[in-house]
């Protein structure tokens, strides 16, 4: 049930049709390794559209990609799958405005400042590029271009807030807000090419912030030089509103992206050296199909991320002409009939801003038959577990409501069938196993296999700190190399004792510097998977020449930063900090500036005076992003503790780790206090 032309797959990809002209697939690779999940879509099939969700259908909103598109579901539509959307704003007063164009339904959300796009035009066509919006209000004097559309109000900033922004613009007592009312019966809406009038509702309000949106009408909230703009305005006055797009085409639903990958069918971005890999989310398409995909990432043994330049040759394999990079990292999310096929780097699913989902337009149609995922035929060792979904449809795949299946029957007594978990039974053999429902059925063959050619781990090697466990998933190939689903408790595990133990399955790492192969046999197969447990390298001791640099934000944080000298023979670092009051970030910093790569985790020593303390670590990576890892949280006494931090897979070379520090996010935290640090370190693997 591929559609008719369909872009690509490759031949390792597992293929589940979700509507006609739609599949959905998994793909995983032991050589990373990758997983890799998606949909693709016949663009001719009428049936099928893309929508843009908001969260919670509000701009500050942020809600998960799956409660998203639940939300689309009506008499008129049902949602078949998605993937999270744009890159947003996750805290503080901008909240959930995204960075680029964002356009749902027709209604404008927020605007971009060129930035690239997935299009999807008013004739249903779709384009992905750079997309330049702007929002100018004319007359009596007034000739503006509005700064931002539901976004937090920054200094000298007209922002333009609309309903779906919420039911106040949020804004501070700093400026002059206006509530603007359509003049014209046939527009009630913003949408990104429009030329209407509006009117002053009421006289500008000065000082106050804050403003109520009504339901049915926008607020112009300036600040600094557009303050004084706005306040010479008076109620009942008409000004002209233009929205624009460039380039100028009519824009039903679009979603913001970063890097366009391909465009005409050529790789447009190329990147540079030690490029980080991270988990993705990408859409592209051509001429006569479009797929969205998710790679995971972060997550060792289970799949590393992609650098963008690999991204963009999958998206190219793929046989994609335009594509282009969605919010990755812990928002990448793809779900598909309403299971989340990938596995979150944040280990659930994130609250995002928006989200890209297909939607059905189909008519609800009559229960038609049973659907099976995953679609057989299934081929189990004994002893083996396989969950089974069972979902009663209509023609085209759209789930029944108040349908639901009945029964399932084997034919043969190979398996036992529970609460939608197949169990294969102790001896080989083929059977056929029935699911019911609704006066329909379906059919699927179930073959118990005791001889296997080889077998496959997932991960292919293991790179551990000491201590950490680490799940090694197996699978089963038959004589024709098909997939069997393996008792991992009928496998026998072993693992020389220098890199750690194993049970069923379960890896845990051995002392520091220890390495081995862990041995899985069973079934007539056998497969190796090195393991490799990391060991420290320091970074810091305080005991060399040169002073400790002192850092603070905001410079009403003082403190200071100084070598020690201990009780034996070493030094330590005494940090020092008075924090101040106020419910805003505080910090104070030992800056280190250590190039620390490769390195699987951070480990320091540190002690405190009984305080209540929050600790974390700066790196820096080779993008030049700062990302925050936390070390302790805790009350802090005199005694020295240990304190360890593992790094997310995929982090971008060259690392630089910048600094360690005591930070204080609320009122009620220590504001003064003293932290000793000593004996930094990272773990690597492979540094013995």
């Amino acid at each position: 049930m591929t559609p008719a032309g369909a872009l690509r797959l490759p031949a390792d990809a597992r293929t589940q049709p979700i509507h006609p002209g739609a599949t959905s697939f998994r793909i995983w690779r032991a050589d990373g390794p990758l997983a890799i999940y998606g949909f693709v879509w016949d663009r001719s099939q009428k049936l099928l559209a893309p929508r843009v969700t908001v969260g919670n259908d509000l701009v500050p909103g942020l809600e998960t990609t799956s409660r998203q598109v639940l939300r689309l579901a009506n008499q008129q539509s049902t949602p078949v799958a998605a993937v999270n959307g744009d890159f947003f704003i996750m805290s503080g007063p901008g909240q959930g405005a995204t960075i680029g164009l964002c356009v749902s339904d027709g209604e404008l959300v927020g605007l971009s400042y060129d930035r690239p796009a997935f299009v999807v035009r008013g004739d249903g066509s779709y384009i992905i590029g750079p997309v330049a919006s702007s929002l100018r209000l004319s007359g009596g004097g007034l000739d503006v271009l509005a700064t931002r559309v539901n976004n937090s109000r920054g200094p000298d900033c007209l922002t333009l807030y609309t309903p779906t922004w919420g039911a106040g613009t949020s804004t501070g007592a700093d400026g002059v807000e206006v509530v603007l009312r359509w003049a014209e019966a046939k527009v009630s809406r913003l949408t990104p090419r429009l030329d209407t009038w509006v009117e002053v509702a009421q006289a500008p309000v000065t000082g106050v912030g804050n403003q109520a949106i009504p339901p049915d009408a926008m607020v112009l909230s300036g600040s600094g030089v557009f303050a004084a703009k706005l306040a010479r305005l008076t109620a009942g006055q008409r000004l002209r509103l233009e929205a624009r797009v460039t380039p100028a085409v009519t824009i039903s639903e679009a979603v913001g992206g970063s890097e366009v990958l391909l465009a005409g069918g050529k790789t447009v971005y190329g990147g540079g050296p030690n490029e980080p890999r991270h988990p993705r989310t990408a859409i592209g398409f051509d001429d006569q199909q479009a797929v969205a995909v998710v790679v995971d990432g972060r997550q060792a043994g289970h799949s590393m991320g992609m650098t963008l330049p690999e991204l963009a040759r999958l998206m190219a394999s793929l046989g994609c002409r335009e594509a282009l990079n969605l919010d990755g990292g812990g928002s990448a999310t793809c779900w598909v009939r309403g299971e989340i096929l990938n596995r979150p780097s944040d280990g659930h699913e994130r609250p995002v801003a928006n989200a890209l989902a297909l939607v059905s337009r189909a008519p609800a149609g009559r229960a038609s038959r049973i659907v099976l995922d995953p679609p057989g035929p299934w081929r189990l060792t004994p002893g083996a577990s396989l969950e089974v979904r069972a979902t009663v449809t209509d023609d085209r795949l759209n789930p029944v409501p108040g349908r639901t299946v009945d029964s399932m029957a084997l034919d043969r007594p190979l398996a036992t069938v529970r609460r939608g978990v197949l169990t294969a039974g102790g001896k080989p053999g083929s059977g056929t196993l029935t699911v019911t429902g609704g006066g329909l059925s379906a059919r699927v063959e179930v073959t118990v296999i005791d001889r296997l050619t080889r077998l496959e781990c997932q991960p292919a090697r293991l790179a551990l700190v000491p201590g950490e466990a680490a799940n090694v998933a197996v699978t089963g190939r038959d004589a024709q190399g098909r997939t069997v689903v393996v008792d991992a408790e009928a496998l026998r595990w072993s693992l020389p004792a220098a890199a750690g133990s194993v049970r069923r399955g379960v890896v845990t790492a051995g002392a520091e510097g220890g390495r081995g192969a862990l041995l899985v046999e069973g079934f007539g197969a056998q497969a190796e998977v090195p393991v490799v447990v990391a060991a420290p390298v320091a970074v810091e001791s305080f005991d060399g020449p040169g002073a400790v640099v002192f850092d603070a934000i905001p410079d009403s944080v003082t403190g200071s930063a100084v070598k020690v000298r201990g009780e034996g023979a070493g030094a330590f670092c005494r940090l020092t900090y008075h924090l101040g009051a106020g419910a805003a970030t505080r910090a104070a910093y030992v800056r280190l500036d250590r190039r620390i790569d490769p390195a699987l985790a951070l480990r320091a020593r540190v002690r405190g005076d009984g305080k209540t303390v929050w600790l974390r670590a700066v790196l820096i990576d080779g993008n030049g992003q700062r990302s925050l890892h936390d070390l302790f949280s805790g009350r802090l006494g005199s005694g020295w503790i240990p304190v360890e931090c593992r790094l997310p897979d995929g982090l971008k070379a060259p690392l630089t780790w910048h600094s360690v520090y005591v930070v204080a996010t609320t009122a009620e935290a220590n504001a003064d206090g003293q932290v000793d640090w000593d004996q930094l370190e990272v773990l690597r693997a492979g540094s013995r």
